[in-house]
């Protein structure tokens, strides 16, 4: 989800829409049978992103972009998010959406994210 918000709007309004772009998100994961861990775990979480969670969301990032036709368009790598994201001054903030460790593996993985910033070209930095 590209929470691209105009600087115009107050702060409460841009938080509003970004909880409504969250809860879709939320609804999106629960229709497409996110596996569930239990009789009331959804089978995610969702947590800030972390340095490490760079190269998927690039990752993401150049899906979403490619479905939308505009793959061609897209220079960020993990480097950059990293770079732009995780320093003294981030220039976006960003939610993951995790799925929850697989038992028998351990493993775990992202399966969305949420990314949010009053003007930062999520595409190229």
């Amino acid at each position: 989800l590209n929470c691209d918000h105009r600087l115009s709007r107050p702060l409460p309004q841009r938080l509003s829409l970004l909880d409504k772009k969250l809860r879709r998100l939320l609804a999106y994961l629960e229709m497409s049978g996110t596996e569930q861990n239990g009789p009331s775990s959804p089978g995610y979480v969702i947590r800030k992103a972390r340095a490490e969670d760079c190269g998927e969301i690039a990752k993401m990032i150049k899906e979403l972009a490619e479905h939308d036709g505009l793959g061609h368009k897209v220079f960020i790598t993990e480097n950059k998010l990293k770079e732009d994201g995780f320093g003294e001054t981030p220039y976006f903030h960003c939610f993951v959406v995790e799925t929850t460790s697989d038992s028998s593996s351990g493993t775990s993985s992202l399966a969305g994210y949420l990314m949010y910033f009053f003007m930062y070209d999520s595409y190229n930095g």
